[in-house]
């Protein structure tokens, strides 16, 4: 059972135990009045009820307060005895209630004898206890019946309770034997999906490799008819080969091992880039295809990759479901802390009951317009994705016979600052021209105290450190930060023109290990470098 709804449920039985305590007590005091009006001369009722004496008026607060608490310490009892969870057929410890119960009474007993010796038997309690008198003993076995009354009203709950909690018990546990299978089968399919496509790709490779040289001519002349049905060949190994990718991608965005290599991303240009792209599609289908862009260039720190599948996967999806003559637009707009993006096509429409399953997997609806392509049914599944990886989120409105549109948002994310630590000015400057195409931001230290220093009160997400400087070493550096416990997370691309020793950079850092760079360094390579050390 959900913690959280058990823990409101004994709340809630608490509240209503306590009530049932004030009631019955409520009760107990109009018994105890009509007694001291057959005991006491020259009272009334009304005198009783509201203005007893001061023994009587805390002797039934006290009573009424042991009834309240009985229902409390009830319901704790009850929490322990009926928790189910793990335990199959316990039994309901009926007669430990009833003890509990029976505690209650014998102390509302010497409680009431304390009173009457106070106002009757001049501090007699033992005799009070034991010889009540008729009126006394009649009116307290009314107020224990009472008790008793209030115990058998709590015991028929925990009776109830008890078949509640079994039977929830019972459905819980198929329920969750239900659950295990299926996420089980999920996994087979998942692993099986993965382990297949990535086995396909290999004689897919083959294939179109070996079709292109029919379609090149290295392997001798072909005739129209010949290419016409290599060209054929050609686009269904293309259609294959996307399938393949976007059984791969959907995978790997459901087992969470999707890492996004972010870099600085121009949202307008890779707009342009792919409506380049589609070009031969939408003259083909005689559509339009406008792009609504900021006049400013707008740069985001994003998968540029990632970024390009979701758009062209919108597109792809609005082409299809544009008849001749229809208007695809994509839009690009600066939100202050996101980027709002959105496709949208004069299209077939979707029904809105098919709106909640647009972006399941395998999930189409509608018939494309056209020949050609027909999808996969994974195009939205991934895109969404892909989306939430860069923290934003995707929608769609549509309406049959009008159109849609599909509207995401992507997070801006603040560019990375990266440390680079070198004795050498024109060193730093090198590695800072090679990094800027990403639109990093940089920090410079000169020798190893200063770069202490500056990781400290900077914390970049990066550090480029030289193993040789001035004053403290790389080695020593690397030490001291992976020490504090303000910069230990800090990661560290280590680099120097001289052997280093591998073994100790591997082992400082635990399992992950200190990356490093031979100079002279080449400019893709530390760029690639950084983007895969960021992005993990």
């Amino acid at each position: 059972m959900n913690p959280i709804i058990k823990k409101e449920n004994f709340n809630k039985n608490l509240i209503h135990l306590g009530w049932a305590g004030a009631g019955f007590g409520i009760l107990y005091w109009f018994f105890e009045s009509i007694r001291d009006v057959l005991l006491f001369e020259n009272v009334s009722l009304f005198d009783r009820l509201f203005f007893p004496d001061p023994m009587s008026f805390w002797i039934r607060l006290m009573v009424i307060g042991i009834l309240i608490l009985f229902g409390v310490h009830a319901e704790s009892r009850k929490k322990q005895l009926v928790d189910c969870q793990g335990r199959k057929n316990r039994p309901v410890y009926t007669p430990k209630i009833f003890l509990i119960g029976f505690g209650y009474i014998a102390l509302y007993w010497i409680l009431e004898s304390v009173r009457d010796s106070y106002i009757f038997e001049k501090g007699n309690i033992l005799h009070c206890i034991f010889n009540p008198g008729p009126m006394g003993i009649w009116m307290r076995l009314l107020s224990v019946f009472i008790i008793v009354l209030f115990t058998l009203y709590y015991q028929t709950l925990i009776n109830e309770r008890k078949k509640m909690e079994e039977q929830f018990k019972k459905e819980h546990n198929i329920l969750n034997e239900h659950v295990e299978k299926l996420k089980e089968v999920d996994q087979m399919k998942s692993d099986f999906i993965s382990v297949v496509s990535h086995e396909f790709r290999t004689p897919i490779a083959v294939m179109r490799e070996g079709v292109s040289l029919y379609l090149d001519g290295l392997v001798g002349e072909v005739n129209d008819q010949q290419r016409e049905l290599f060209t054929d060949i050609f686009r269904s190994i293309n259609r294959l080969e996307r399938m393949v990718t976007d059984l791969l991608d959907v995978s790997k965005i459901e087992a969470g091992k999707v890492k996004l290599r972010r870099g600085s991303v121009d949202m307008c240009n890779i707009v342009r880039t792919i409506s380049k792209q589609f070009e031969p599609q939408i003259k083909e289908k005689d559509i339009q295809l406008i792009a609504e862009l900021p006049t400013t260039e707008l740069k985001i720190f994003a998968d540029g990759d990632k970024v390009t599948q979701i758009f062209t996967n919108l597109i792809s999806n609005a082409i299809r479901f544009t008849s001749k003559g229809g208007k695809i637009i994509i839009k690009v707009e600066d939100l202050d802390e996101i980027i709002q993006c959105s496709v949208s096509d004069t299209g077939v429409g979707i029904s809105k009951q098919n709106l909640s399953k647009l972006f399941s997997k395998f999930e189409q609806f509608g018939k494309p317009e056209g020949k050609g392509d027909k999808g996969t049914g994974l195009g939205l599944a991934i895109a969404k994705g892909l989306v939430e990886k860069h923290g934003g989120t995707i929608w769609v409105e549509s309406e049959v016979g009008i159109g849609t549109t599909f509207s995401f948002t992507l997070k801006k994310v603040p560019f990375p600052n990266i440390l680079i630590v070198d004795d050498e000015p024109g060193i730093i400057q090198i590695i800072e021209r090679f990094l800027s195409v990403d639109n990093y931001q940089f920090i410079n230290a000169f020798n190893g105290k200063e770069a202490i220093e500056r990781a400290m009160k900077e914390n970049p997400s990066l550090i480029v450190l030289d193993m040789v400087l001035p004053e403290i070493d790389g080695y020593e550096v690397i030490r001291q930060l992976k020490e504090n416990k303000h910069t230990h997370d800090i990661p560290i691309l280590a680099m120097s023109a001289h052997s280093v020793d591998g073994e100790w950079l591997d082992h400082v850092d635990g399992k992950h290990g200190i990356p490093f760079l031979a100079k002279p360094i080449e400019s893709d390579v530390l760029l690639n470098r950084v983007k895969d050390i960021l992005s993990s």
